[in-house]
């Protein structure tokens, strides 16, 4: 990771003085307002199942699989709730059906996912 600070008045001074790193500036965050307005709809409007099935997807598209297959992330079954904003019980309760239904495997806190295809169809809706 790297890690860097500029000055808020070096930043000022670039928006006033270029108009294409404005322009740029403004096109960025438009992307970044409308990914979390997605993601924000998105959450109030789906069933907790989907949303489960679409926060694995996508940690496992972020963080990759480690040496088992496991999502290379490591997350109490609380965060997992608040992530997907449900009860803890049901978060528990909802990846124990989604093992049982052998689309994935719980291996301690990790989290394999067995059937891929199987978990876009539930982040989908069907």
């Amino acid at each position: 990771m790297r890690v860097c600070f500029i000055p808020k008045g070096d930043i000022l001074e670039s928006i006033k003085d270029n108009p294409q790193f404005s322009l740029n500036l403004i096109k960025n965050i438009s992307l970044q307002l409308s990914s979390a307005n997605t993601a924000i709809s998105q959450m109030a409007q789906k069933p907790v199942k989907d949303r489960l099935a679409e926060t694995l997807l996508s940690l496992e598209e972020i963080f990759g699989v480690d040496n088992e297959d496991c999502i290379d992330v490591i997350l109490t079954r609380e965060e997992i709730a608040n992530t997907i904003g449900t009860a803890t019980e049901s978060a528990i309760r909802l990846l124990s059906n989604l093992k049982k239904d052998h689309v994935i495997d719980l291996l301690g806190k990790k989290i394999k996912i067995l059937n891929k295809n199987a978990l876009k169809n539930i982040s989908e809706g069907y």
